[in-house]
């Protein structure tokens, strides 16, 4: 999803010896609306990681980006969120809704889709408003840093991540009960192959999250799919 102020056309870019990509180009209103967001992660993390997260509160996340109150909650709903983002993947309202109102022939490879097609588009975007990756692979290292720091705050990714996947299993409950002849094992009940669903989406996002460097591609999450395939065929082959 793209905000308001990107116009798409064809941009060529050309990067580390990689195929050239179109990407959007941006108003300098959505820049200056990315470039306070950047600066808000920013001054979150470097504080936290220096300070500790208990000593460290919007008041001081502000000071450091130089904006106000007001404006941190234009861009973020809480502490948290401006230190951590979104988590490992966001799946929203929105995304359910596009999900369950669409056709599907293999629902578990549609879902890895619609992930990673949000994943490009962010990414995408990201780059177009002028986010490089040394800045992204910064921001990576200190929530790392922090998480290993003070693992309590694991709690906090833990539950974005329970979040999206509550959103996934109900877009294959509503989609499933929609239409039935696109269950891979109608055998079962429903909520068991729910259940068999949601947690192989599961298994694919947080296997591609740790190995970022292996599944460094556009296909991340089918890639882990095909990896998380060939794992449980040998168990099962033993």
């Amino acid at each position: 999803m793209i905000a308001r102020g990107v116009n798409f056309h064809s941009v060529q870019e050309q990067s580390n010896g990689q195929h050239s990509r179109e990407r959007p180009e941006c108003g300098l209103r959505e820049l200056k609306r990315f470039k306070t967001h950047c600066n808000l992660a920013d001054a979150a993390t470097a504080l936290v990681l220096d300070r500790g997260y208990d000593n460290v509160n919007i008041e001081d996340i502000c000071e450091r980006a130089g904006t106000s109150r007001r404006t941190f909650f234009n861009y973020f709903d809480s502490k948290d969120q401006s230190i951590f983002g979104n988590g490992i993947m966001s799946f929203d309202a929105v995304d359910e809704e596009q999900f369950v109102s669409q056709k599907h022939e293999d629902p578990i490879a549609n879902m890895l889709d619609h992930i990673e097609a949000e994943k490009r588009n962010k990414l995408r975007r990201y780059q177009a408003l002028g986010a490089t990756d040394e800045f992204r692979r910064m921001l990576r290292d200190r929530i790392q840093e922090i998480l290993r720091n003070e693992p309590k705050l694991s709690t906090v990714v833990i539950s974005n991540f329970g979040n999206s996947m509550r959103r996934v299993r109900s877009a294959f409950e509503r989609y499933f009960e929609i239409d039935p002849s696109s269950r891979s094992h109608p055998e079962l009940p429903l909520e068991a192959e729910v259940s068999l669903s949601v947690g192989f989406v599961r298994e694919c996002v947080l296997y591609s999250s740790v190995h970022l460097d292996e599944f460094n591609t556009d296909t991340p999450l089918h890639d882990a799919a095909h990896a998380v395939t060939n794992f449980r065929r040998r168990i099962s082959d033993r």
